[in-house]
């Protein structure tokens, strides 16, 4: 009896699946931004996506990369972006989510509706201000 029951159970999952599909059960991720073979000079970065991207509260950010070298990452809302830009040492008063490293992932679930953008910085400065470029195999921002 109990195998009629599994059976019934199974063959329901597949028309309910067959109906609906896979996708309104698993979460989407949706590539906000992704980059390959980028090279970041000494005290140079770039934000991801340009212009930030608007967010729903509750959602997930992941920023991660991999590079020959060390880079740090954030992940600011636009504010707290705006405040890093204009800060003269180049550190942040606040971020959503930090790492660094030649490879880094950075996972963010939002609080608040916002802009949001995610920053991958060379900050080695080396001597005389001529430290080492690193090349990044491949950065990407997801939402989810």
């Amino acid at each position: 009896m109990k195998k009629v029951y599994l059976a019934i159970v199974i063959i329901l999952a597949i028309i309910a699946l067959s109906i609906y599909g896979c996708s309104s059960i698993l979460p989407t991720t949706t590539t906000l931004w992704s980059v390959q073979n980028q090279v970041f000079k000494p005290e140079t970065y770039d934000t991801a996506p340009p212009n930030g991207t608007y967010v729903q509260s509750g959602k997930t950010l992941t920023f991660s990369w991999s590079a020959d070298g060390e880079l740090v990452g954030y992940i600011f809302t636009s504010n707290q972006y705006n405040n890093w830009k204009n800060n003269l040492l180049g550190l942040p008063s606040s971020y959503e989510g930090y790492n660094s490293g030649s490879t880094g992932s950075i996972t963010v679930t939002t609080q608040n509706s916002d802009t949001y953008c995610a920053v991958l910085f060379n900050n080695a400065l080396g001597i005389l201000g001529s430290g080492p470029n690193v090349e990044v195999y491949q950065a990407a921002l997801t939402e989810h």
